[in-house]
């Protein structure tokens, strides 16, 4: 398992522990080189815990993880959870290990050469755009807002 990003909430020990059992520690990287990162993992992880601060995100990680066209497995988090595309899984704490593990064995032993065949009959859901994301808060700042008082 190769961790991307910053790792904010282990204790040494923990870390420690994570690279002797044979995870790689990479931390931060340039946003602009998160692709390439993305686009060579045969899994991608999503193994957030569902709690209020998860489910107040719109998580962006959702939208680049279905550009590279990889297999995700996540937990019932904000994003993720509805999702539809086939090559989610979404499976609770208890159950992540194992739909890991089977995620991984279509592709044991054989390396990828490229992003996963993108089938045009699938269902998904449309990636958004900022321009469509903005028109949504606008949308959620005028129906909140209080009517503007009117010169007299």
């Amino acid at each position: 398992m190769v961790l991307v990003g910053p790792v904010v909430d282990l204790t040494r020990e923990d870390y420690r522990a994570l690279q002797e059992d044979g995870v790689v520690i990479l931390g931060p990287r340039p946003w602009d080189k998160i692709p390439a990162y993305l686009q060579h993992a045969d899994v991608l992880l999503v193994p957030h815990v569902v709690n209020d601060f998860t489910e107040s995100l719109d998580p962006i990680k959702l939208y680049e993880y279905r550009a590279v066209r990889r297999p995700v497995v996540a937990t019932p988090v904000a994003g993720f959870r509805d999702g539809n595309d086939p090559l989610l899984t979404v499976v609770d704490a208890d159950g992540f290990a194992t739909a890991v593990a089977r995620a991984l064995v279509p592709v044991a032993g054989v390396p990828r050469t490229g992003p996963t065949v993108h089938d045009p009959t699938m269902t998904e859901m449309p990636i958004p755009v900022w321009r469509d994301q903005a028109a949504l808060m606008r949308a959620v700042i005028e129906r909140i807002a209080p009517p503007a008082s009117t010169p007299r």
